[in-house]
């Protein structure tokens, strides 16, 4: 019989904690068909082959290819028509997050959702992002973990965001726990497609699945906590980050790409030059990846940055800074 969700979970060297998410997935869906594709993306330590559940799904990429190199091999081989994309660091509250997560992406098949999320080391609960252009780096909080250069800028950054609202509603950019959508939405905006390890995931799909003529949504009725770690082991290098930005700047938002190339080799360091000629032995995949965006759109570049800044209700749009919200 089909499965009505296929759950995919990548994961990279930390078993224990990956135990802790499957362990709190079984005690909590209140589903009873269903699938979960586990993913060693290249990790040194494997799931114990003793780990068995109902519906276990493992798969292994023999390097480390990244989360979202991770998720579409995932929905690759999925069976379902609601995907759930989960971290491998997660922890369930309540027995309803599955069906509310099938039944919102069901009423939204031309939708990427989110989960209301927190952390398990504080009270407070996140409703996706804000997307942030430009941020200087005095803006960004002492323990950032991207606060590396002096004048680092930053394009494309998710920032969390409060709640706005009740129930379903949408907002700029994924962000959280994990997230809804429909394998035929997943595969038309091509998923993860040229994302590289680690950075600028969530803006990634959040801009493609606008781009396209969807929709990103956060649903306040679903909420889950997440395991957040600074091991540095799990932070890609920084000359990555800044390529995963340039890509979705030059593919999705096109005249940001020129720009910010242009900022990027204007610094001084390898971290942008390697970020620079990543980008440049792309660029044949790249330039096809745009060239789709320009045939497929529904929104312009333009308007979708007009439709970020709208709906990014902290953004200042005359000084190109974030502001702390007026609740």
């Amino acid at each position: 019989m089909k499965p009505q969700v296929s759950i995919i979970i990548p994961y990279w060297n930390d078993p224990k904690t990956v135990e802790g998410t499957l362990d709190s997935l079984y005690n909590t869906i209140d589903v009873d068909n269903f699938e979960v594709i586990l993913i060693n993306d290249g990790s040194r330590f494997k799931l114990p082959e003793e780990y068995k559940r109902k519906g276990l799904i493992k798969l292994n990429h023999f390097v480390n290819l990244g989360v979202g190199q991770a998720f579409d091999t995932g929905v690759s081989v999925a069976k379902a028509d609601t995907i759930i994309l989960l971290g491998s660091d997660i922890r369930f509250l309540d027995n309803g997050w599955c069906s509310r997560m099938i039944n919102v992406t069901t009423k939204h098949p031309k939708a990427v959702v989110c989960a209301s999320c927190g952390s398990t080391k504080s009270d407070t609960i996140y409703y996706g992002a804000d997307i942030v252009f430009y941020v200087e780096n005095k803006d960004l909080s002492e323990d950032h973990p991207r606060k590396i250069a002096k004048d680092h800028r930053s394009i494309f950054e998710g920032r969390w965001r409060p709640r706005t609202g009740r129930g379903v509603y949408q907002i700029p950019s994924l962000m959280g726990a994990f997230y809804g959508v429909k394998r035929k939405w997943y595969n038309y905006i091509c998923g993860f497609e040229m994302h590289y390890q680690w950075g600028g995931l969530e803006p990634l799909i959040s801009m493609k699945s606008w781009r396209l003529g969807g929709e990103v949504l956060v649903d306040t009725n679903n909420k889950a906590l997440h395991i957040f770690s600074r091991d540095p082991r799990r932070e890609a290098k920084y000359d990555v980050v800044k390529y995963n930005q340039l890509m979705i700047a030059g593919t999705v938002f096109g005249r940001f790409g020129k720009k910010y190339a242009r900022y990027l080799e204007g610094q001084q360091g390898t971290a942008f030059k390697n970020a620079c000629t990543m980008y440049e032995e792309k660029i044949d995949s790249i330039m096809w990846f745009a060239k789709y965006f320009r045939e497929e759109a529904v929104l312009t570049p333009q308007e979708l940055e007009d439709k970020i800044i709208e709906l990014s209700y902290v953004y200042n749009q005359k000084d190109c800074k974030y502001e702390k919200p007026h609740l």
